[in-house]
C-alpha cells in the first residue's frame, strides 16, 4: 500500500468500517409462564425490594416475602395497621412507606379510611410506625416519590367521600406537610417530573398538581373510559 493515496487508503478504511458486521445481540428465549405453588394468601398489591424479594400484601398481618431466586415464602409479616388498601412508595434508600388503609366499615357499607402511616426496612423486613397524615383518614390513596426523595400522597376516600388534602412526607425527619388541595378520585396513576404530578384516571379528567405552588389545574380529558388506562 506504499503508493497507494492516502484518500485511497481511507475509504478503504471507511467502507471496511461501515460494511462490519455489526454485533447481534444474544439470541432471544421464549418466554413463559410458570405456576407458583402454595402461595399462602391472595395478594391485592405487591412491593419489589432492593433485597430481590417481592413483598405481597393482603392486609397488615396478611402479608409475606417472596423470594423469586428459590420459589419459596417466608414467614408472615404484620404490620402495626391494616394496610388493606395503603398507597405504596419506595423511598430512595430502599425503604417502602405504605400510607393509609383500612379501619373497618360502617353500618350503610361505606369504607373507613386510616390516617396512619409506616415503613418497612427490607433488610431487617420489619415494619415500624410514622407520623399519622395530617390530611386524615385514606383508602385507597395515592402515594408516589418526588425527585427529592419525599412522598407525596393525595386523594383516597374516607366513609365513601374523598380526601383532597395533598401532603408530603420528609422521610429524614418523619414529618408530613399538606401543601394543597386537589380532589382527584383515589388510586390515580401519577407521573413524576421536577416540578409537579400529573394524575391520570380512573375519571376522564386529567389533573396538574404543582409542588412548589400548591396549586392545580384541568390539562383536559381523556377518551378513555372512567375505569380504563
Amino acid at each position: 500500500m506504499g503508493s497507494r493515496p492516502v484518500a485511497t487508503i481511507l475509504s478503504v478504511l471507511v467502507v471496511m468500517a461501515c460494511t462490519a458486521p455489526v454485533p447481534q445481540p444474544a439470541a432471544s428465549r421464549a418466554g413463559r409462564w410458570v405456576p407458583i405453588p402454595n402461595v399462602p394468601l391472595a395478594p391485592w398489591s405487591a412491593a419489589l425490594l432492593p433485597t430481590g424479594k417481592v413483598l405481597l400484601f393482603q392486609s397488615g398481618s396478611g402479608m409475606v416475602l417472596f423470594d423469586p431466586r428459590t420459589r419459596g415464602f417466608g414467614l408472615r409479616i404484620s404490620a402495626r395497621t391494616n394496610l388493606f388498601c395503603a398507597g405504596l412508595a419506595l423511598l430512595g434508600d430502599g425503604r417502602l412507606v405504605a400510607a393509609g388503609g383500612h379501619e373497618g366499615t360502617t353500618t350503610a357499607g361505606k369504607f373507613l379510611g386510616a390516617a396512619t402511616a409506616e415503613v418497612f426496612d427490607p433488610w431487617s423486613e420489619r415494619w415500624s410506625q410514622l407520623p399519622d397524615m395530617r390530611g386524615g383518614p385514606r383508602w385507597y390513596p395515592t402515594a408516589v416519590t418526588l425527585p427529592d426523595g419525599r412522598v407525596l400522597v393525595a386523594s383516597g376516600t374516607d366513609r365513601g367521600r374523598i380526601n383532597d388534602a395533598v401532603e408530603i412526607l420528609d422521610p429524614m425527619s418523619g414529618e408530613w406537610e399538606i401543601v394543597g388541595h386537589l380532589r382527584i378520585p383515589m388510586y390515580s396513576w401519577p407521573i413524576v417530573d421536577r416540578s409537579g404530578v400529573t394524575f391520570f384516571g380512573p375519571d376522564r379528567v386529567v389533573w396538574r398538581f404543582e409542588i412548589a405552588e400548591g396549586s392545580y389545574r384541568a390539562l383536559g380529558r381523556s377518551e378513555l373510559s372512567p375505569a380504563s388506562g
